[in-house]
């Protein structure tokens, strides 16, 4: 991530970040305040893989403070409506969407809105009593390729 992405990333969550500094706390201090941005950087690491021992280390923090930041960062997330990702029910703006990704696609697709790099979670088939929640039929939660039915993670 370019550093420029990563203080915009910042700027976005923060507000939605419970880590507050106190006047009275030590900067630095074992087991004392973590700046909203070395929570933000030893979040992004372990969501890429890192090792969370060398993620403490390189950031000067404990081990279990790597994953209350990297929850901290996914709360906020959550919570964030600038990051809300909504996708639009009319027809005829999925169709814009579609065209769009098209004209920046190789493959040439024309119904396709996007791509996501993913991981599918099996599940059982889901009940028809919860489709209506989720406001799909089952056959959304099957995916061809596995055979098996799941979430897309």
């Amino acid at each position: 991530m370019h550093a420029r992405s990563f203080w915009k990333l910042l700027s976005i969550l923060q507000p939605h970040m419970k880590t507050k500094k106190k006047s009275n706390e030590p900067r630095g201090a074992p087991n004392g305040f973590i700046s909203p941005a070395a929570r933000l950087s030893s979040s992004l690491r372990c969501f890429a893989g890192g090792r969370p021992d060398d993620i403490a280390l390189v950031h000067g923090i404990s081990h279990s403070a790597v994953f209350e930041s990297a929850w901290e960062i996914v709360d906020a997330a959550n919570g964030c409506p600038e990051l809300e990702i909504k996708f639009p029910a009319d027809h005829t703006v999925q169709k814009q969407i579609a065209a769009g990704f098209r004209k920046n696609s190789k493959a040439n697709f024309n119904n396709v809105v996007g791509a996501i790099d993913g991981m599918m979670v099996w599940t059982e088939r889901p009940q028809l009593r919860d489709c209506e929640s989720a406001t799909v039929g089952p056959k959304k939660f099957f995916c061809g390729h596995k055979k098996k039915f799941g979430l897309n993670m």
